[in-house]
């Protein structure tokens, strides 16, 4: 009782109440799941739990880049791509559901082939990457992804395939256009949201010559019709957005100069401020970050240099300043060029009964799934945890 007495206290002083919590629209953590409008209960138990989601038993000897939705059912859906290695001919799209019940991921399939992708969309595909899953709020489930025609990821094109059974089985694949010219160099990675005025929000990024990220805002038919490019002096990929509760979106970017940066829009991403750098270590790779009753949380890299260090970080002011207060992976490398402990591009999702859904590459031979609450979370950042 006495350990329930002080949690609680501990929570009333974010503004937490943990006995009873109403579901956040999507805005509030980026869109990744469908709000109830309901009330619901949420444990005051802590618990923190790890899996992996793809099978050893599955030949897929590279994996990477996961992604994952709530469909309107309540069902946790995950993605990832996989294949000999990354950007070779063989790499396919992969899902897996998530039983709750028996704690297990089931219903193992191929998604999306380059074969199938060129016989949807009527173009040749030579490769696909970086699938991102977003729940509509009309049920359905979008998929978009990347496809390379010719030479690398520098010269991608989007791809979107859609789902009418909750993130079983897609179709109708098409290609997004995202510039005139010759529609080539543009990229995902990160979670789509809803903005306020009922469209779609897609960060994106550019890579070919310069690197900078966009924000892509699209129709309910998945048209683009509107892209506004976040400024930045310094090389800035794969935005992960997220929304305050005033409205505020904010955006934070990989970079090659050593840390994370951050942007900021006042009205819902038609203009931003300059990103700037924030004090938290990146070594060129992909950050998540979602909204909590305590503020933000940031899953990042936590080394300059390497991807063998997989932390999580809080913020408390909009994520101006950070605190580390957890570490889910720390394997070194033996040295600078040993990639082999890799863990990397994580993603966030929340249920509707306030878990928290955490996915990343490990390793590069599975696809890591780690389950925590906002319980476990006051928790770690009191030093419990």
């Amino acid at each position: 009782m006495l350990k329930i007495g002080l949690l609680l206290a501990i929570a009333a002083i974010y503004g937490l109440n943990l006995l009873t919590m109403r579901v956040a629209p999507p805005d509030d953590d980026g869109g990744s799941e469908r709000p109830s409008g309901k009330t619901v209960a949420v444990s005051t138990e802590a618990f923190f739990h790890e899996q992996f989601v793809n099978p050893a038993s599955e030949v897929v000897p590279r994996v990477h880049a996961p992604t994952a939705i709530i469909n309107a059912e309540g069902e946790l859906h995950g993605y990832w791509y996989g294949g000999a290695s990354e950007g070779a001919t063989d790499v396919a799209i992969y899902g897996a559901r998530f039983d709750p019940e028996a704690n297990v991921w089931r219903d193992h399939r191929q998604i999306i082939s380059p074969a199938s992708a060129s016989d949807q969309t009527r173009y040749w595909v030579r490769k696909v990457g970086n699938p991102v899953a977003f729940a509509h709020p009309d049920g359905r489930v979008w998929l978009f992804y990347i496809n390379v025609t010719i030479g690398g990821w520098a010269l991608s094109a989007i791809n979107l395939a859609t789902s009418t059974d909750g993130g079983r089985s897609f179709s109708g694949d098409k290609r997004l256009v995202t510039s005139p010219f010759f529609n080539r160099s543009t990229l995902v990675k990160t979670p789509a949201f809803e903005l306020a005025n009922g469209f779609i929000g897609l960060p994106v990024h550019h890579q070919m010559m310069a690197k900078h990220a966009e924000l892509l805002t699209l129709d309910s038919a998945g048209n683009v019709i509107d892209k506004r490019r976040l400024p930045a002096e310094l090389p800035a990929l794969q935005p992960a957005m997220v929304s305050l509760p005033g409205g505020t979106l904010l955006a934070f970017m990989r970079s090659d100069g050593g840390k994370i940066l951050r942007s900021s829009s006042e009205n819902q991403g038609a203009s931003w401020s300059p990103a700037v750098q924030v004090d938290v270590p990146n070594p060129d790779s992909a950050v998540a970050v979602v909204a909590t009753p305590t503020g933000l949380l940031l899953a990042f890299n936590n080394d300059p240099k390497d991807r063998d260090v997989l932390s999580l970080a809080h913020s408390h002011d909009g994520g101006n300043s950070w605190r580390e207060f957890h570490v889910l992976e720390n394997q070194p490398n033996l040295h600078e060029h040993d990639h082999s402990n890799e863990f990397s591009y994580p993603w966030f999702v929340k249920d509707p009964n306030g878990s928290y859904h955490l996915f990343y590459t490990w390793q590069r031979t599975s696809i890591k799934h780690v389950r925590f609450n906002d319980v476990w979370l006051v928790e770690a950042l009191r030093g419990d945890g």
